[in-house]
This record gives structure tokens, sequence and C-alpha cells, in this order.
């Protein structure tokens, strides 16, 4: 196993030796506000959500 890479409290990753396999996740903080995703998952939930917000601005919702 090589080393899983981790944010650490600065921001920036780390890594650490597991004996184990894990699942990697994007942890994504907007205002007081965290969302964690697997990062297998994270391109196609960024997307909707880019293409969401994108219909949001063209409808002139208010966000």
């Amino acid at each position: 196993m090589g080393p899983a890479a981790r944010p650490g409290r600065d921001g920036m990753a780390h890594t650490s030796v597991r004996p184990w396999t894990c699942d990697t996740y994007l942890r994504v903080q907007v205002g007081d506000v965290y969302l964690s995703m697997l990062a297998a998952n994270a391109r196609r939930v960024l997307a909707d959500l880019s293409a969401l917000l994108a219909l949001a601005a063209i409808e002139g919702v208010a966000l």
C-alpha cells in the first residue's frame, strides 16, 4: 500500500500509510457548511451543481 493523501489543519495535503484501503473523499466548505463526497463521484456532482447554478442565473433566481 502506498501513502494516502489527506488534508491537514493547514489545508495542505499530507500523507499517511495505512495497512487497509480507504476511499478518498473531497470535502468542500461553503460558509459554515461542509459537503463530503467520494472523489470518484466529485466530477459528476460538481458538473451537476454547476449546471444548476447556471440555470438559476439564466432564470434570474436569487441564491
